[in-house]
C-alpha cells in the first residue's frame, strides 16, 4: 500500500526507488479456516518514493553522448522515418495502423508543462482500446 501524502508525486512509468516496511504473513486457508503455515503473502508498505532517473522516468540529455545525439538528429532527418517508427511498433501483429501510431506517440512520451495560471499539464499520452475479441488488444 501507498501513504496518502505519496499518491500522485510520480508518473506512471518512472524508474523509482520505493522505501518501506516489508512483511511476510501468514494467510488463512480457504478450505480449512485454520492459519496454514506454508502458505505466506509478502506485503510491502511504501513510506517513501525516490525517482531515480530523469523527469518521469524519462532518459535526461546526460544519458546519450554527443555522437548519439548525432546519430538520433540525423537518423529522424531521412525520408519515411515515422513510418517505420510505427511500423517496429508491434512488427507481428497485422493492420492496426492508427493504434501503433498512438502506442509509438505514447512510448516517446508527451512534453510536461506549466500554464501561465499555475496549472500543470502532466504529458502523459492514455489509450484506449476496445474492439472485438480476439482483436491483438492484449498483445498490443
Amino acid at each position: 500500500s501507498l501513504d496518502r501524502h505519496l499518491v500522485g508525486r510520480i508518473a506512471p512509468g518512472a524508474i523509482i526507488c520505493a522505501h518501506g516496511i516489508f512483511q511476510i504473513s501468514p494467510t488463512k486457508a480457504k478450505s480449512q479456516g485454520a492459519m496454514s503455515v506454508a502458505v505466506k503473502s509478502p506485503y510491502l508498505r511504501c513510506v517513501g518514493i525516490t525517482e531515480v532517473t530523469g523527469v518521469g522516468g524519462r532518459m535526461t540529455d546526460a544519458d546519450f553522448t554527443a555522437e548519439e545525439e548525432t546519430k538520433f538528429r540525423n537518423m529522424v532527418q531521412q525520408q519515411g522515418f515515422a513510418d517505420r517508427l510505427y511500423k517496429s511498433v508491434a512488427p507481428a501483429i497485422f493492420g492496426h495502423d492508427n493504434i501503433k501510431k498512438a502506442l509509438a506517440c505514447q512510448l516517446m512520451g508527451g512534453a510536461r508543462k506549466r500554464l501561465p495560471d499555475g496549472a500543470r499539464l502532466r504529458g502523459d499520452i492514455n489509450i484506449l482500446m476496445l474492439g472485438d475479441p480476439s482483436t491483438a488488444k492484449s498483445q498490443l
